[in-house]
């Protein structure tokens, strides 16, 4: 059987920190993850990059980014049978609109997945021409995917598009078949990868961290990931007066170096307040290293994690997080038995053998082969 061409458009995946851990690269991730590691005996993807955005690019950048990124799904989308672009939407919108509009031209189908959050949050409030190129693009989709399911719950009910959960997943390559126990001294360590910024509720996690050693509780905290400047110098200035806590920072990581560190440390603590949080690489990487997660139920959350394999925080504060590792620290034994329970739920839904094998249908959709 000769294989399908799926042109699949996506960043560049050379990009620097795209293969960082702690909220850097996480889209040049996935894509790296589509095409190093998707096998299949119909469809065979075909990079199409487009190009990422700088800092403080310019709009004549931005025109000139629009311009040479359409031209490149233009020269390759005739040798293709179908298009996945790896949506980014928000300025992204602009290019996604050419781009679906190129594949009308060469009359190829294409398969949209919303491979971000924030998507509902971006559509209400976005210009009301941004919102259009959006529904175009998704009434003409043959196919669309959604990240989280509260998506495939809006395309539904609020547009009348029909989509498919699609979740993130880590690749099953990469799951130790055996994983080191979590809290057996009488430490708890806790560990944050990500951005350290407002946004992700790391001021908070410092401080209940702290509350949590002023209580009784022997708390080591690790952060891994670039730190906004607000919080390097709030940081910086607690340690300077006297921080009632160890904090390691470890800044930007290799992926690697980041898998090692959800290997040494007993609690994955995702504080986010971000109401569109999509589904993060890193709190699939906590379960398959079978940490205690400590989380939010903003965004995606809930989909991924659930009342008896995580603690969820039900208010952002340091108290929250406070009460969770003293609940964790005063019952090791139902801890554990929770992060087992995570990491049974990611080996049965979140990993790439059972992403690509529903991808593989999906292409069979969008190419007419089912």
């Amino acid at each position: 059987m000769t294989k399908k061409k799926i042109l699949l458009n996506g960043p560049e995946i050379n990009v620097e920190n795209a293969f960082f851990g702690g909220g850097a690269g996480g889209m040049a991730r996935n894509m790296a993850q589509y095409l190093t590691a998707y096998e299949s005996e119909e469809f065979e993807q075909v990079p199409c990059f487009h190009s990422v955005r700088k800092a403080k690019a310019g709009p004549l950048s931005f025109v000139t980014r629009l311009i040479t990124d359409t031209a490149a799904v233009f020269r390759q989308a005739p040798s293709a049978d179908g298009v996945h672009i790896v949506a980014q939407y928000r300025t992204a919108i602009y290019r996604e609109f050419a781009v679906m509009l190129v594949c009308l031209l060469w009359r190829r189908p294409v398969l949209y997945e919303i491979k971000a959050g924030a998507f509902i949050q971006w559509l209400g409030s976005c210009r009301p021409w941004e919102r259009r190129m959006a529904l175009f693009i998704l009434r003409h989709a043959r196919v669309v995917l959604c990240e989280g399911r509260v998506y495939v719950r809006f395309l539904q009910d609020e547009l009348g598009i029909k989509s498919h959960y699609a979740p993130n997943f880590v690749l099953s390559q990469e799951i130790p078949g055996e994983i080191q126990p979590k809290l057996m001294t009488e430490l708890v360590r806790v560990l944050f990868v990500g951005y350290c910024y407002e946004g992700k509720g790391v001021f908070e996690l410092v401080e209940g961290c702290e509350l949590a050693v002023k209580q009784g509780v022997p708390v080591e905290l690790t952060l891994a990931g670039h730190e906004d400047e607000d919080f390097t110098r709030y940081l910086d200035d607690k340690i300077s007066k006297g921080l009632a806590l160890s904090v390691k920072r470890m800044g930007r990581m290799e992926h690697r170096d980041v898998l090692k560190l959800f290997a040494r440390n007993d609690v994955f603590c995702m504080p986010t307040r971000h109401s569109g949080e999509g589904h993060t690489n890193t709190v699939n990487e906590a379960m398959m290293m079978g940490m205690v997660v400590v989380s939010t139920r903003h965004g995606f959350l809930e989909d991924i994690l659930s009342e008896d394999a995580s603690y969820f925080l039900e208010h952002l504060s340091a108290e929250d997080i406070c009460d969770r590792l003293e609940t964790i620290h005063g019952d090791r034994d139902e801890a554990r038995r929770r992060a087992a329970r995570a990491r049974e739920r990611l080996l049965e839904s979140f990993t790439s053998d059972a992403a690509f094998e529903n991808l593989t249908a999906h292409y069979r959709t969008l190419t007419g082969r089912e």
